[in-house]
């Protein structure tokens, strides 16, 4: 992979966070080592939650978004980790 393709993969994986949705969201990606990566919610809103009828428990749709968010990430860092070896 040419120095092109890594800084527009590296610009990509900075837009995660910069995105307006994630960021209405409260959600953060982290890259923590080589292939890993963590997608957190440091603090839920009280619309984020009301999952299985209770305030103490994270709504679905939260949950989902996140877990596609990580599925995204997982790819990204898959395909542009595979093509660096």
């Amino acid at each position: 992979m040419n120095a092109p393709q890594l800084d527009r993969i590296a610009a990509y994986k900075q837009s995660w966070n910069d995105n307006l949705f994630l960021k209405a969201q409260g959600l953060e990606v982290e890259e923590t080592a080589v292939g890993r990566a963590i997608v957190r919610l440091p603090q839920a809103l009280p619309t984020q939650r009301g999952g299985g009828g209770s305030d103490t428990v994270l709504n679905g749709g939260v949950i989902s978004y996140m877990f596609d968010g990580a599925l995204g990430w997982a790819c990204l860092l898959y395909t542009s980790d595979a093509a660096v070896e």
